[in-house]
């Protein structure tokens, strides 16, 4: 009874066409609050927190970081104390160069100028026309004339692995912490994992959810029926982690910047 009292007062006070753009501010700042859009620094988005958990919690001993770009994510956890095995992978051969420059490849470090998805391959990397490697390189041509703006597209062809078939040639036995940042293309690399998830060898996964899940037509819901049954899901706030179980298509389907976890049951009871 309150509650429809308060929302009956807060439609007579804010649901007018003027206040649209105060409502739309208001809207953007609940959602940051629930890990929405956080993407200003690491400390924002969550990830020098997720960090710092992960080491200290989970202790992980094999990282892969797919879409490394230019090896940001490797670098945080590496001065955070991290000593384990890290496998960086960027496709673009540009963004490559500069990620050879920027890591130094040792005993616990590896670079591979590949990608991953579902099937094993040749594809068209697409980016901004004239760039020579953005964050936003994709396999969806859509999310740089789309999403973002671009008149054109640019394209360069890049090499594609399935997770499974790079773990089985390299002898993975086990993956501690499998981060994807592939502008859209995070649920078809999880099929290429198929057999390591189907095995229970990969332990934590995080992945970006947003809009270019539009370009690649994948929901969220997607995502919770290939992971639930076996991991907790979790969205990644600055400080802490917010459940997603169970599903419900209003709280979960919201096309923006989000970083997801995945925590294996085994692990996270």
């Amino acid at each position: 009874m309150l509650k429809n009292i308060f929302e009956h007062i807060w439609l007579r006070l804010f649901a007018h066409r003027r206040l649209a753009r105060i409502n739309h501010y208001r809207l953007s700042l609940a959602q940051k609050s629930l890990g929405i859009n956080n993407y200003i620094s690491d400390a924002i988005s969550g990830e020098s927190y997720w960090c710092q958990l992960m080491l200290q919690q989970f202790k992980p001993s094999v990282i892969f970081d797919i879409g490394a770009h230019k090896g940001d994510y490797a670098k945080m956890f590496r001065q955070h104390g991290y000593a384990g095995k890290i496998y960086l992978f960027e496709p673009h051969p540009e963004t490559f160069k500069v990620l050879s420059q920027h890591i130094s490849a040792d005993e616990a470090t590896s670079l591979f100028n590949i990608g991953f998805s579902d099937t094993a391959g040749s594809h068209l990397l697409f980016d901004h026309a004239g760039d020579s490697g953005s964050p936003h390189a994709t396999l969806f041509s859509s999310v740089i004339t789309d999403l973002h703006g671009s008149e054109h597209a640019s394209s360069v062809a890049v090499e594609l692995q399935t997770v499974d078939q790079f773990a089985a040639v390299n002898k993975i036995d086990r993956i501690s912490l499998l981060k994807i940042d592939t502008e859209g293309n995070e649920y078809k690399i999880l099929l290429g994992a198929s057999k390591l998830l189907r095995e229970n060898r990969i332990d934590i996964i995080q992945f970006e959810f947003g809009e270019m899940n539009v370009a690649s037509r994948i929901f969220f819901k997607d995502f919770y029926d290939l992971l639930s049954g076996q991991y907790h899901l979790y969205r990644l706030l600055p400080n802490d982690l917010l459940p997603l179980e169970p599903y419900n298509a209003r709280r979960h389907e919201i096309f923006i910047y989000q970083n997801i976890i995945a925590i294996n049951r085994k692990m996270y009871p």
